[in-house]
């Protein structure tokens, strides 16, 4: 049976789509639909209905596809398990990171790593979107939320505060807000909503006007909402991670108000555990969070 018929029904369901399907495995959208009638053929079973133009999986089609993952996440394994000879680590290994919540101070934690082992060719995909890591679109990831897909294993790493910011200059020309209340004359820069409710604290700030009309910026990246308060457009939330990215100095707006966390985790497909660039990866980001120090913050007067 020819594994990129395999890929092509995975993908295909997976995403939903058989256009996102054919972007993912690299084939054409003909060449992933040829792949899929000819593995129904195959294996003799309709594995697809469709149904107002949407492809549903058949009874058959939902067993296929759920040994077809197990199938292929061994095949990625096995091949992983060949880069390694025991005594160093190479290949190449794919890192997702929440850019929402550690923006590029991730590198920091990850730069010794990647100095250690030269041999390993390690891509950093930092995004706002989770990566879908059962479709191996990364090996491993940095996030907030837990990973409900199955066969996903997530460890934690660490809680990282959330807190409320404005720029120096927006301080200096605007002032503070000292209440709650006070937060209806600025401006507020918010995060897009989501539907990821692990996120719901990047939005407090907003949350502490109970629903009341306020100006406000609303923007879909973390990197985006830094820059705006970077450049004194309002009032916003960054998490101390994230703010190792920050080009310019910030200002903490209620000092002495406890910002609520985002817990972080280190989720990886389980068949990938078994290799040492994982094992060593997940090893040493757990003991750089476990004596991290976030960046200095200024607190308002």
């Amino acid at each position: 049976m020819n594994i990129d018929k395999l890929k092509s029904f995975y993908a295909t369901v997976k995403k939903g789509s058989v256009k996102e399907a054919a972007q993912i495995c690299g084939f054409s959208v003909s060449g992933i639909t040829r792949h899929i009638s000819s593995l129904e053929e195959e294996v003799g079973h309709k594995l697809f209905n469709n149904i107002n133009q949407r492809l549903t999986l058949t009874n058959k089609g939902e067993i296929f596809f759920e040994h077809v993952g197990k199938i292929l996440a061994e095949i990625d394994a096995a091949i992983r398990c060949l880069d390694e000879d025991g005594n160093s680590v190479s290949g190449e290994l794919a890192l997702n990171i929440s850019a929402v919540l550690t923006g590029i101070g991730i590198i920091d934690y990850v730069s010794s790593f990647i100095t250690q082992f030269p041999s390993l060719n390690v891509k950093i995909i930092c995004s706002d979107q989770d990566i879908d890591l059962s479709m191996r679109e990364a090996d491993v990831a940095i996030r907030a939320a837990m990973d409900s897909s199955i066969g996903i294993t997530q460890e934690y790493l660490a809680s990282c505060p959330i807190h409320i910011f404005a720029s120096k200059e927006y301080a200096k020309e605007k002032g503070l807000p000292k209440t709650a209340e006070e937060l209806l004359q600025h401006r507020l820069i918010t995060h897009m909503p989501t539907d990821n409710a692990n996120l719901r604290h990047l939005n407090w700030h907003a949350h502490m006007l109970d629903q009341r009309s306020i100006s406000s910026i609303s923007i879909n990246s973390g990197v985006g909402v830094l820059a705006a308060i970077e450049s004194g457009l309002g009032i916003g939330t960054v998490s101390e991670l994230a703010l190792k990215g920050a080009r310019t100095e910030l200002v903490r707006v209620f000092p002495h108000i406890t910002s609520p966390e985002i817990d972080l985790y280190f989720a990886y497909p389980e068949q990938f555990g078994v290799t040492s660039r994982i094992k060593i990866l997940r090893n040493h980001l757990v003991s750089v969070f476990s004596k991290s120090s976030y960046a200095k913050i200024t607190a308002a007067n």
